[in-house]
């Protein structure tokens, strides 16, 4: 009882430091061992959210692996962590994970996320017609920015697959859509960035370079605003692989 009660106490003051996730994850160790998992699957959850802003992913997975019998959106957090580290097979195996225990239908936001992360792996895999297999029968998603994401992917994979036309469409009513928002929130902003970075890299392909540099621009922008440079680097690889062919 006494241990218990120290593992409490001592949880109970390190979940104060609400900045720092190695603190908070020693927090939840603690209120794991005094029995309160509750608290624990918060701070777990808590710390692996701060270090998944981070970009500290490694510690962030550490943090959500901690947490017994994790929800949906814990999941999600866990399959996207795994894949900015490459583990993309472990990744699949998370999302797997979630469908066995969600429904599964087009009404189910769940369900649309998990395809959604699903197709952006074999996207990392190069698998761009598995993307487009996924992604086709939920493009008609009523949430307008999944909708917005969802065609910006199938864009993506309709560009590396050197279907230049259909790309082009798809990636212009994604952005109509980001666009008719009108909103500045990270969620809609990183779309916008990732629709932005299809659009121009198609509109090199068939020639419109002017046009492709004031969208690359664009994206740079917001993800500099957003400090992203995780995908910040993408685009500006993009760039620099244009330039360095000509």
């Amino acid at each position: 009882k006494e241990r218990t009660k120290l593992h409490n106490t001592i949880g109970g003051i390190l979940e104060l430091y609400e900045d720092n996730a190695t603190l908070l994850y020693d927090a939840a160790m603690h209120f794991t061992y005094a029995k309160k998992y509750e608290k624990s699957r918060e701070l777990f959850e808590k710390a692996g959210d701060l270090s998944k802003q981070q970009a500290n992913f490694r510690f962030a997975l550490k943090c959500y692996e901690g947490i017994k019998d994790p929800s949906p959106s814990v999941l999600l957090k866990k399959a996207w962590v795994l894949e900015m580290l490459s583990e993309y097979d472990k990744a699949t195996e998370v999302i797997n994970e979630l469908f066995k225990n969600i429904e599964k239908n087009e009404t189910n936001e769940t369900y649309i996320l998990g395809l959604t992360r699903l197709a952006s792996i074999k996207e990392k895999q190069g698998k761009f017609s598995t993307v487009l297999k996924i992604l086709k029968d939920i493009q008609n998603v009523r949430n307008p920015v999944l909708k917005a994401e969802i065609l910006g992917r199938i864009a993506w994979a309709q560009f590396r697959m050197s279907d230049y036309m259909e790309s082009l469409e798809n990636a212009r009513k994604a952005l109509a859509i980001i666009n008719r928002l009108n909103q500045t929130n990270s969620e809609v902003l990183i779309r916008k960035g990732l629709i932005l970075n299809a659009l121009a890299n198609v509109n090199i392909r068939i020639g419109e370079i002017d046009k492709a540099y004031i969208l690359f621009e664009e994206a740079i922008k917001i993800y500099r605003s957003l400090k992203d440079r995780d995908r910040l680097s993408k685009v500006l690889i993009n760039v620099s692989t244009y330039l360095m062919s000509k």
